[in-house]
């Protein structure tokens, strides 16, 4: 493989960010670009029909930008942390829930609910992949007790099909899946088969021929956020949360690996601390005409929030009026 600068590698990404210095980002002539700082988990893409997905968690809102425009919806979902396009409809992950969720975007409207467990949080259920068709999630454990995950997540993680949850729905077996992972996140199908990140322990783990999941690669880091393009897989590295008082603040990193390889290609910093989600998309044109629609879904969001200021200010002035009118003050 002949390696590209680093510019060229890292150009024609978009990066979701959550909690502090949280948004969305975007790659381009080797600069990290700032397209807006609403803090974002999960982002999905969809070259079939050109949308743009988003959990973003302000406002717990589901966002979805098409060429002609950006809506936003709130449902029955907390802490939201994934979506995933699939046609006409998009799953997303209530993390508070415990649940996977099917919307349809057409209706806006939830049609299917898969809950795992009844404890909030207790599973932590976080990301969502497609895999020779089937649906998959990664969870940190089977834990009884709401965040019960803090205490001790080694080894206590998994990646299953939708169709292994428990309750009244029916199981499935499915050759793929993988357990005693330690906080797993991103699932990514790849032309040969799969890789997922093992956050915990900075790994990325990899499928054979034989659809079972072993360690690819170990790296410096928390490994969350995945994407693959001409043979090149990214992965997301967040700074770590438990940075002592008084260091200065670490920062995120995207790292380029040569899949064939296995080997470590090239690096990018990034000016955020975490990574959720990572796309790449193909082109040039493709990667400029999404821009624009994101940027202008953001202008036409900033627009209504300014005029809804302006209205409460304007009802705020006239019961002001009207106040000093009853006491017998100044109008003015």
């Amino acid at each position: 493989m002949n390696t590209p600068t680093n510019g060229n590698i890292f150009d024609h990404l978009l990066i979701s960010a959550p909690n502090n210095m949280g948004g969305l980002y975007a790659c381009a002539d080797g600069r990290v670009r700032f397209l807006d700082d609403r803090p974002t988990c999960g982002i999905s893409w969809s070259p079939q029909s050109g949308l743009l997905a988003r959990a973003i968690q302000q406002g717990e809102a589901l966002s979805i930008t098409t060429p002609e425009g950006t809506r936003e919806y709130a449902g029955d979902w907390g802490d939201l942390h994934d979506v995933l396009l699939d046609g006409e409809d998009l799953y997303l992950v209530s993390t508070q829930h415990n649940a996977v969720i099917r919307w349809n975007i057409r209706e806006a409207v939830e049609i299917e609910r898969r809950v795992f467990a009844e404890q909030e949080d207790s599973w932590h259920l976080n990301c969502l992949g497609r895999l020779r068709g089937k649906l998959f999630f990664s969870a940190f454990g089977e834990f009884p007790i709401t965040r019960g995950y803090k205490v001790a997540t080694l080894q206590r993680g998994f990646l299953r099909e939708l169709g292994e949850g428990k309750g009244d729905q029916e199981e499935t077996a499915s050759p793929i899946g993988a357990d005693g992972l330690s906080q797993p996140h991103s699932i990514l199908e790849t032309a040969d088969g799969a890789v997922l990140c093992n956050s915990e322990t900075g790994e990325v783990w990899r499928t054979g021929q034989d659809d079972i999941f072993r360690p690819f690669i170990t790296l410096d880091g928390y490994t969350r956020g995945l994407a693959v393009r001409d043979g090149i897989l990214y992965v997301g590295l967040s700074a770590s949360r438990n940075a002592s008082l008084g260091q200065d603040p670490l920062r995120a990193q995207i790292v380029a690996i040569d899949l064939v390889e296995g080997q470590e290609m090239a690096r990018m910093s990034l000016p955020f601390a975490e990574v959720y989600g990572i796309i790449a998309l193909p082109d040039q044109v493709t990667f400029l005409t999404l821009v624009a629609q994101v940027l202008e879904g953001e202008r036409t969001r900033l627009l209504r929030q300014r005029n809804a200021l302006a209205e409460s200010l304007a009802m705020r002035i006239n019961e002001n009026i009207k106040l000093k009118i009853s006491l017998g003050l100044p109008a003015c």
